[in-house]
Order: C-alpha cells, then structure tokens, then sequence
C-alpha cells in the first residue's frame, strides 16, 4: 500500500481530508508497521489553526513544509513526521485501493490477535477451530500471486505452511460487499463456459439487442451448487483439499480471535462469516439468502462482456445491488 505524498493529496477530495484530519486533531497511521499514531498540528489550538494556513493548496504544504527533498511536519508532542512515512489508510484509497487497505488492516488485526495469543498461552501454537476442525496456527501470511490470481487474501499459517485459506471482503454489510466473482474467460473456463452463465449471457443480449442501457441491472438466481460454491470459495473447491484457489472461509469486515473456555480460539469476524462445510462434492452453503451468489450483468460503460457493448458480468450477492430485473 502507497504513503501519502503530494500527488497522492492530489487526488480526489484527499487534501481536503487531510486537513480535516489535522483540523480535527486525528491520528494518521505510520506506514512502517500499520499501527503507530502520530498526530499532526501544534501544541494548541491557535498553532494547529496556523499551521493550516500555511496548507491552502497542495503547493502551498510543499513549498512551506519541504526539506531538502522530503515534507516533515509538526505533531502536537512538538516532534516531525515525514509525510511520506505515513500510511495511505482507506480514506485516501479510491475504491479498489479502499478494499486492498481494508484487507492490509484485517491482516494486520488477525496477525495482532496471533501474536497476542500466543504470548498470553506462553506456547508455540494456538489451537483454531474452524467449522468442528482444529488447526495449529502460530502465523499468517498474504500470498494474492501464485502464478496468477488466487481467490485466498491472507492464510493463518502453522511452522510457516498455510493450514487455512482466507478470502477476505470489505465491510459494510452485503451492499460493501462488491461481488464474489466474474464470470469471464478471466475467471476460468468452469465459469466463462457454465451452460447457465453462458444462458444468462443469452438473455441479457436478447434483451438489450446487444447494448445495455445505463443504469440498469439484470439478475438470474444460481441453480447449479457447484458454481454457487466455486464463486463463494474459489474455482477448486470440491477438489478433496482446500488451498489458495479452494478457501477454508470468506471473512467480512473485521477479524476476531475468541478464547473458548477449553483453551481453542474461534475464527469470527464483526460481519458475516461463511465458511466451507466440505472439502469436496457439494454441501450447503453456509450463506443466507441475502448473501446468496447471484447472476448478474451491470451496466460499466467501458465494459463489453460477452459482446455486450456496457455489459459486466459477475456473480454477486441477491442483495448486493438493487436489480432492474430478475430475468
């Protein structure tokens, strides 16, 4: 994830953030190690005030606040900060950028959970419980690339070897949600190739005579489980294992690590929290019915999915998005 920098104060309303952040006497989080708080201003009221004199334009802060070649400013402790050592949190983030630093930090909590863990048992390993399974965990790692995308974000880790895979999504309940995943020749051949994507497809053209209008939404309910499951999970699930393409669980918002009273810890999270009840063949899913994967074609205008000028196609929640039509 980026730092803060002139450029990045550019974009968007981020300046304008910035200097309600300051106004307001908020921290800004250090980027070395995602949790120090610094807080910029003066020792007061009256030299917070100004201090954001001196930052009417961005050029304003580079000019009256530049070292050499790095921007430090005050923070009300009477020390400095850089400003590229702080970390660009979600509020600067555009919306892709927004869910990677919403992941950074459930990353960050789980692996503070872990660790506070493990020194409060005074041992090598916590005991997770996962859907009746125990797992040795004593770590967590990110891998997003093994040889292309992997539906797993994060995987609590034991001696170093993934033992559960974690796909991660944004907060804010199934309208945060975005989408479990695409249905295009990206996704895979099961998906791109599925007889009832391939007819949903079908219709959405017969419908829009190839050009889909703007804002409109077109839905078709799943009747496969199989690729209900393989959009919740990733493309291998059902295989016999679980891995970086067959996740263990999809985590919402916030992780959460609980001490049961027998001494195990239980995955939660602040959001819902599915998780996979078979390691192969098909099992109900452990979703509810607002949260239930969903054919859907959205207009995008610069998209042209399955020759649809307008046209994405992904599998989404029922209730992720409010459907022009359930065709």
């Amino acid at each position: 994830m980026a730092t803060l920098s002139p450029g990045e104060l550019r974009k968007r309303d981020n300046f304008k953030r910035f200097k309600d952040r300051i106004l307001k006497g908020e921290g800004f989080t250090l980027d070395k190690d995602k949790k120090t708080k610094v807080v910029i201003g003066g020792k007061n009221a009256v030299a917070t005030k100004k201090l954001l004199a001196k930052l009417p334009t961005v050029s304003a802060l580079t000019e009256n606040f530049k070292v050499k070649q790095t921007i430090i400013l005050p923070t009300v402790n009477g020390g400095l900060v850089k400003l590229n050592s702080l970390y660009k949190d979600v509020e600067f983030a555009g919306r892709t950028q927004a869910s990677t630093a919403k992941e950074d930090y459930a990353l960050a909590l789980l692996r503070e959970g872990i660790n506070t863990a493990l020194r409060k048992e005074g041992t090598d390993f916590i005991i997770v419980r996962i859907n009746n399974v125990d797992y040795k965990v004593n770590g967590i790692t990110t891998q997003r690339k093994v040889g292309g995308d992997v539906k797993s974000d994060f995987n609590l880790t034991f001696n170093r070897s993934s033992v559960v895979w974690i796909s991660h999504k944004d907060g804010g309940g199934v309208k945060g949600f975005q989408q479990w995943g695409g249905v295009t020749s990206r996704a895979g051949a099961f998906f791109a190739s599925h007889p009832e994507v391939l007819d949903f497809a079908k219709a959405v053209k017969a419908k829009t005579n190839g050009v889909m209008p703007p804002a409109t939404t077109y839905a078709r309910p799943i009747k496969d489980a199989m690729l209900r499951l393989r959009s919740i999970y990733g493309p291998d699930y059902g295989a016999g294992s679980f891995g970086f393409n067959s996740c263990t669980v999809v985590l919402q918002g916030d992780p959460i690590l609980l001490r049961e009273n027998n001494g195990k810890y239980t995955l939660k999270s602040d959001e819902p929290f599915h998780y996979a009840r078979k390691k192969s063949g098909v099992a109900k899913e452990s979703v509810s019915d607002s949260y239930q994967p969903t054919l859907m074609a959205i207009y995008k205008g610069d998209r042209s999915n399955f020759d649809i000028r307008g046209a994405r196609f992904a599998i989404q929640p029922r209730d992720s998005r409010n459907v022009t039509e359930f065709i």
